[in-house]
């Protein structure tokens, strides 16, 4: 089945940064990504998927993740704006 031009698609994203060996250093999933300023990101839980302003970013760093960084899932209200690689 074809979806109508009308039909809404969420596609879910992730960034992972590698080192020069080829190994993952960090994952940032896109419900983790903190909006930017005045815009919304659509895959927070209650996010509002109708919204225009959908703008959000990552910086990519050039170090390694915190030794007490959270890894797994997404607690509620947790959002971040970085990535390490």
């Amino acid at each position: 089945m074809v979806p109508s031009a009308s039909a809404a698609a969420i596609v879910e994203q992730r960034l992972i940064s590698y080192d020069r060996a080829g190994r993952p250093v960090e994952s940032v999933a896109d419900y983790l990504i903190k909006p930017s300023a005045g815009s919304s990101n659509p895959f927070l839980p209650a996010a509002d998927r109708t919204t225009t302003k959908r703008d959000y970013a990552l910086e990519v760093v050039d170090e390694s993740p915190p030794a007490n960084q959270k890894t797994g899932m997404n607690v509620t209200g947790e959002t971040r704006d970085t990535v390490r690689s």
